[in-house]
């Protein structure tokens, strides 16, 4: 029996085939790879979104989760740094470049990027 992910998979994936330039249906059908723990397919699906709407900050953050996930910290990082380009108070994309810039041993980076996260209500 499949999954309400894999239901709402298939019922995006459907939209899309009826609107192949819908944003949306590629931005949402991301999120549930993303629950899945799809990744792959999530940035794919997250990239296409882009494609159709460059100013979608929220795409850009879910996509740099993603890439965190499989390990691609740089590209993450790109997108949570264009995530705040375009949302300037992004509080999760802050917190999430902090993470990376700690990782990476960039202690002033991280904590600037904590202070913004904790600056803009993120606990």
């Amino acid at each position: 029996m499949p999954s309400e992910n894999d239901k709402a998979i298939s019922g995006y994936t459907r939209a899309i085939k009826l609107n192949p330039k819908d944003a949306d249906s590629y931005y949402n059908r991301g999120v549930y790879h993303g629950e899945k723990g799809d990744y792959n397919k999530a940035i794919t699906d997250y990239t296409k979104a882009i494609m159709l709407n460059p100013k979608d900050a929220t795409a850009y953050y879910n996509r740099g989760v993603s890439y965190g996930r499989t390990g691609e910290q740089e590209k993450a990082m790109s997108d949570f740094t264009m995530a705040i380009k375009l949302r300037p108070k992004y509080a999760k994309a802050y917190y999430n470049r902090g993470v990376i810039y700690d990782e990476k041993g960039q202690r002033k980076k991280a904590e600037s990027d904590f202070r913004n996260a904790r600056e803009l209500g993120l606990e």
